[in-house]
């Protein structure tokens, strides 16, 4: 016979947490801590608390090993190898304003992409979509070089952001529809 199975809501958040942790070297200081669970379309680690909350996995790790954290602070990654949005090393992790969040993410140029965008590349982007020929990521390469900025078209072309510019905005959809195949009887 099997042995049952522990309901989720009994598994105390620490064991939770440290099981998505990554292999990592304690020796090295400049090892980051990888989370090896599920993540965000930012690249931060996330999991369910008991109750099935999701919490971002940096802030649980800060909040176990450090202290809880005030209202209105953030959890700075503080990693010596560069910003790692996945790593939740304690040590590597530091507690502070939003302020100081923005401006370390000035300093490292880490910028949001469509802060790139001008009203007349969002304008273009929408009359692209509109025409039918080009996807949300075909217009992402376009623009970017990559398809990480997808979700910055999507908004865009949804009116959620730029709402004050002209152009074509669309409903939310599922992206465009793949291509019907030809089927030929022999």
């Amino acid at each position: 016979m099997r042995p049952k199975r522990t309901a989720p809501k009994d598994v105390p958040l620490e064991v939770r947490f440290w099981s998505r942790v990554g292999t990592f070297n304690h020796a090295d200081p400049n090892a980051c801590a990888v989370w090896e669970g599920s993540v965000t379309a930012a690249g931060y680690g996330q999991l369910s608390d008991a109750s099935g909350t999701k919490r971002y996995a940096h802030r649980v790790s800060f909040e176990l090993t450090h202290r809880p954290l005030e209202p209105g602070e953030q959890v700075l990654h503080r990693c010596p190898t560069g910003p790692n949005r996945r790593c939740v090393r304690p040590c590597h992790l530091d507690a502070g304003p939003p302020k100081v969040n923005a401006e370390d993410r000035e300093a490292q140029h880490r910028h949001r992409v469509h802060e790139e965008l001008n009203e007349d590349d969002v304008v273009a982007a929408r009359y692209l979509y509109q025409c039918g020929r080009f996807s949300q990521g075909d217009i992402s390469h376009l623009f970017f070089g990559t398809s990480e900025g997808q979700s910055v078209i999507a908004r865009l072309l949804q009116g959620k952001s730029y709402s004050d510019l002209p152009g074509p905005t669309v409903m939310r959809g599922r992206g465009k529809p793949p291509k019907r195949r030809k089927w030929r009887v022999r």
